[in-house]
């Protein structure tokens, strides 16, 4: 193979050159208000920016700035980046992020390890998939994860929230799993109450609201201002969604499930 060098042209040297401006004086900015993280955050915006962004023909570089000063001073006033940029990445799959649907956290993605060891132990049933019910489902993170890894599952994700619903439905169109998926905007409470088809369920997977009511107040801006209550508020003591999906399991989930 010969190696070809392609110096940069003016254009993407120019850019390149205002990305890292950009990058100097909202890192000083943001560090002067106390956000999280400034560094990181402005590497991803600007990132994001530049390469999304056609160098070489239609997109101006003033049009390049503006668009990255609009989304830094978003974060100066503590939107999360997620919301910001608009997508993020979770395991091997990229999800549409929109506020106020919960932002999913790295610590889901251990969960959803675990419920894909299950699902890989589990016996297909007789029409030949293993089900699994996705309660609480926000942004389609968990079930569109489960369904981009494990071929053999098909899925129902339910949430409260009619933006999550509609958020989940995207993401699963957008990753190339909506086939597998049933979404439906329901409540944990109704579960009882829906036949889903007459079948039991091999897997239920959750990741509640936990967080008591009396710390809610105390949460960064990040989460407190822009995300779902509904998605963090667990009760008095935090568990009050958390036996509620208990509760229903018992009604809903296969014996041995």
């Amino acid at each position: 193979r010969v190696l070809v060098y392609r110096p940069l042209g003016a254009r993407q040297t120019s850019a390149l050159t205002i990305a890292r401006a950009l990058k100097r004086k909202w890192v000083k900015a943001l560090q002067a208000e106390g956000i999280p993280e400034p560094e990181l955050a402005v590497k991803y915006i600007v990132d994001h920016l530049t390469r999304s962004t056609n160098l070489h023909v239609g997109a101006s570089l003033d049009d390049l700035v503006s668009r990255a000063e609009s989304m830094l001073e978003q974060r100066r006033r503590r939107t999360p980046l997620q919301y910001i940029i608009g997508e993020w990445d979770f395991r091997n799959v990229t999800l549409k992020m929109k506020a106020p649907v919960l932002i999913p956290r790295p610590e889901t993605e251990q969960l959803v390890d675990r419920v894909l060891t299950s699902c890989r132990l589990a016996s297909r049933g007789d029409d030949g998939w293993v089900w699994f019910l996705d309660v609480g489902c926000g942004s389609g993170a968990i079930s569109v994860a489960l369904l981009a890894e494990c071929p053999q599952l098909r899925g129902v994700a339910i949430d409260v929230s009619t933006e999550a619903v509609d958020l989940t439905r995207e993401n699963a169109i957008m990753n190339n799993v909506h086939e597998r998926l049933d979404v439906i905007h329901t409540t944990i409470g109704n579960c009882s109450t829906l036949t889903f088809g007459g079948r039991l369920f091999d897997i239920l997977v959750s990741n509640p609201p936990y967080i008591p009511s009396r710390v809610l107040a105390g949460l960064d801006p990040e989460v407190l201002w822009f995300e779902d209550h509904r998605a963090l508020e667990g009760g008095p003591d935090g568990l009050r969604v958390t036996a509620e999906v208990l509760d229903v399991a018992q009604s809903i989930v296969r014996k041995g499930g």
